[in-house]
């Protein structure tokens, strides 16, 4: 039963995708034409389907295991979260730490210069009262004898209080000790601390920080890229060889369906055909598709390439290539090529404000800057022998900073007031150096990562 009729369809015609009766295959408007059996035809519909079937498992079990690994994923991600809020509040405990930390030296560093001066403040006072109380005898005593109106009385009291106020005006007054009141020294000290605090502690708390939550490297994501691009390239390759297989069964069967209809009897057409006439006027309007080979490869054709374009978008990005040097100007006969003027020392507040001048000096001359970039700050230890002994200690670190203004095309005619105006403004302590920019000078603005280094050369061992 077919939607409520009964077929007499016993065959299947491949060029007109079709059911058709036993005459007219013979005989009828399908004669000539490739024609397969129904039961045959759903034969190969099973095993089209069977292979699908197996297909779509394999498709499923694909889809589970990338399923899981996204779940695998979401947990990392969840605990990667986890672990950066502690990271992140252990190092807003330890800064607020170092913080406090520093503020207490900067009060210590002041309170220590307000006790200099206040020792000194106290005893300039305590010298001054002391001139003050023997003004005062001095002063009473005076006014006292002014107050005498008995000319013998007065006589004798100024042979003896007379020559004690002159004894006590003689003597030389207390002149205060010089106090420093200036806070450049304490400003000097202050800046001191706040460089150790910023270049060591501080930076120390961020580094440790960010190399904690960014431990991980690329590694990993590519292998596991590899991988994916592996299974569907395997995946692929056999639904080609299934899909091949499937045309050339397809083609033998329709061979042998062929030689069977043309073994037929005469008697069973005519009685076929009878019972067909009867059902035609039915049918004739009602075609059935139910097996077209060609549309089937095509409808997988679109289905793979649907798949591979999802693929193609669910990939991960691919990141950004590493930062390529810029191209270098050569020198012509007027101009020079890209040039690097460096300046370096040990005060990085004179070394930074020296590079900004440089800086403005081009912007005001017309000269073209292409860049304005700091080095990797160096350090050198200092060491000391003991006296007695030969242990070395260090005495104190050196840290060099350097800031670079590169130049581009600096015209050879100005070139001369350039650097004139330049070495007249230079700082004291303040090292200048202009030289060409090469390759080498560019990879020294980056600092090396030994650890990443180290996995490179294993996976290019």
């Amino acid at each position: 039963m077919f939607y409520g009729i009964v077929l007499n369809y016993r065959y299947y015609c491949m060029d007109e995708k079709i059911c058709v009766c036993n005459a007219c295959t013979i005989e009828g408007g399908h004669a000539g034409h490739t024609i397969k059996t129904l039961r045959n035809t759903m034969k190969d519909l099973q095993g089209s389907l069977e292979k699908q079937l197996h297909r779509v498992e394999r498709k499923y079990i694909i889809a589970e295991k990338k399923q899981q690994e996204q779940k695998d994923k979401e947990q990392q991600n969840k605990k990667y979260m986890e672990d950066c809020e502690r990271v992140l509040n252990t190092l807003c405990e330890d800064m607020k730490t170092a913080v406090l930390s520093f503020t207490s030296i900067l009060k210590e560093c002041t309170r220590t210069h307000c006790d200099t001066n206040g020792s000194a403040i106290q005893k300039n006072i305590s010298r001054i009262s002391q001139d003050q109380a023997r003004l005062q005898d001095a002063r009473s005593n005076i006014e006292a004898l002014m107050q005498e109106n008995d000319p013998f009385r007065f006589i004798e009291a100024y042979r003896t209080k007379g020559k004690q106020c002159r004894r006590l005006l003689r003597k030389n007054m207390f002149y205060p000790e010089y106090v420093d009141m200036e806070t450049e020294a304490l400003e000097v000290m202050m800046e001191m601390e706040m460089r150790k605090f910023l270049d060591e502690d501080l930076q120390s708390y961020v580094t440790n920080a960010i190399s904690t939550m960014c431990h991980t490297t690329d590694v990993e994501e590519e292998e596991d890229e590899q991988e994916e691009n592996e299974e569907e390239g395997a995946i692929a390759d056999e639904e080609d060889d299934e899909d091949d297989e499937d045309d050339d069964e397809l083609n033998i069967s329709s061979v042998e369906e062929i030689s069977e209809g043309e073994e037929l009897s005469e008697g069973e057409e005519e009685e076929e055909e009878e019972e067909e006439e009867e059902e035609a006027a039915n049918l004739s309007d009602a075609p059935y598709d139910l097996y077209s080979p060609e549309e089937e490869e095509e409808e997988e054709d679109e289905d793979e390439e649907e798949e591979i374009i999802n693929f193609e978008a669910r990939r991960p990005k691919k990141k950004k290539d590493k930062l390529q040097i810029k191209p270098i100007s050569a020198a012509t006969e007027t101009a020079y090529g890209t040039l690097n003027v460096m300046v370096s020392g040990f005060d990085m507040t004179l070394v930074e404000h020296y590079s900004q001048y440089i800086h403005n000096l081009c912007n005001r001359l017309g000269i073209k800057v292409a860049e304005s970039y700091a080095l990797p700050t160096k350090s050198v230890e200092v060491m000391v022998m003991q006296d007695q002994g030969t242990k070395m200690y260090v005495d104190a670190v050196l840290k060099t900073h350097e800031r670079v203004v590169q130049l581009s095309s600096l015209d050879a005619a100005l070139c001369p007031v350039f650097m004139d105006v330049v070495l007249k403004n230079q700082p004291e302590g303040v090292k200048l150096v202009v030289n060409e920019h090469t390759e080498a000078e560019y990879q020294a603005r980056f600092k090396g990562r030994p650890e990443l280094e180290g996995l490179l050369a294993q996976m290019n061992q």
